[in-house]
């Protein structure tokens, strides 16, 4: 947007590291909600409420294929304003040095509720995006994707999904369609599961998404295994 605050009043103006603020507000994209309207809370979805409160996004497992990864204390000020059941910020590294920041946040699927996007929230942050498209990584699993810079030549690839189970999209309609398909079955709606990835780019000509593709599928594989 033309009206993007830049990055260095924005650090002056919480006084707060750069790095912190980062991740303060992928962390806000990842949880912060607008719920969809016009779902009454009924009996089946009162159950699914209960299932959902049973299960911890934080019981991802650390070490996923070649990515180590480390909890990271989620700011107080979110933690008070998120409605999630869970939630849970880590740092993934890999052998070759990426690091790549992962938030994840789970919420019943009654409570059904798509995030401010990372395309509202990077800007007001300072980043401009200079790429916006879908990933498709397999049949069954796809990501947005992001490109953003800063004024002083920072870029960063943002990954960022919504899952129910096996399903995995961005769209609100989307959304309403797999929790129907669900509801048709009689089946149990899994937890809604929000997932956002950051990876700063140190080169931007390195081809970044073998990276992005092997741990996104690794944590879409384990939420919908374990959800």
């Amino acid at each position: 947007m033309n009206n993007s605050i830049k990055p260095q009043s924005v650090f002056e103006k919480f006084g707060i590291a750069p790095a912190i603020l980062v991740r303060i507000v992928i962390v806000a994209c990842c949880v912060a909600a607008i719920r969809l309207p016009g779902w009454a809370i009924d009996r089946r979805a009162a159950e699914d409420a209960a299932l959902a409160a049973q299960w911890d996004v934080s019981a991802l497992p650390r070490q996923l294929g070649a990515w180590s990864g480390e909890d990271k204390e989620i700011d107080e000020r979110l933690a008070k304003r998120v409605g999630a059941v869970s939630l849970t910020d880590r740092e993934y590294k890999n052998g070759m040095g990426r690091k790549v920041q992962v938030h994840v946040a789970s919420f019943p699927s009654q409570q059904i509720s798509l995030p401010h996007p990372p395309t509202g929230c990077y800007p007001a942050a300072g980043w401009k995006i200079r790429r916006n498209r879908w990933r498709q990584v397999d049949d069954d699993h796809r990501y947005r994707l992001l490109i953003v810079a800063q004024e002083d030549g920072t870029a960063a690839a943002v990954a960022y999904w919504f899952q129910l189970g096996t399903f995995a999209g961005v769209d609100r309609d989307e959304i309403r369609s797999a929790l129907q398909q669900f509801r048709a079955k009689g089946e149990h709606a899994p937890p809604m599961v929000k997932v956002l990835m950051h990876l700063e780019l140190e080169n931007t000509n390195v081809d970044y998404t073998p990276d992005l593709d092997d741990l996104s599928v690794r944590i879409f594989e384990w939420v919908k295994t374990e959800s």
